[in-house]
């Protein structure tokens, strides 16, 4: 029987600067207003975990859209409360009008 084992993805800056076509200070700026939260090596190099690159993602999709960055964190605390999602759709509709 083949079982999978989870497997935790990390990131360095640099993979999702390559990603996502976005500065290293881009993220730093997220990262700086509370949206993004990465753990530190020893060395104090920023670890990214996949919820941070989940994160990035939805806002760079809702900057596509014309949300401000304020809104985008909405969204993204929305999330938190609800994981259902529902919330975070019905706020993005009235963003989006």
């Amino acid at each position: 029987m083949n079982q999978e084992k989870s497997v935790i993805r990390e990131y360095l800056i640099s993979d999702l600067v390559q990603e996502f076509q976005i500065s290293p200070r881009t993220i730093r700026y997220y990262e700086e207003l509370g949206l993004i939260h990465p753990r530190r090596t020893a060395g104090n190099h920023r670890i990214y975990s996949h919820r941070d690159r989940a994160r990035i993602k939805i806002i760079l999709r809702g900057k596509l859209l014309g949300f401000s960055l304020q809104e985008a964190a909405s969204l993204l605390r929305l999330y938190e409360i609800d994981p259902s999602r529902k919330r975070q759709y019905e706020e993005g509709i009235r963003y989006a009008y």
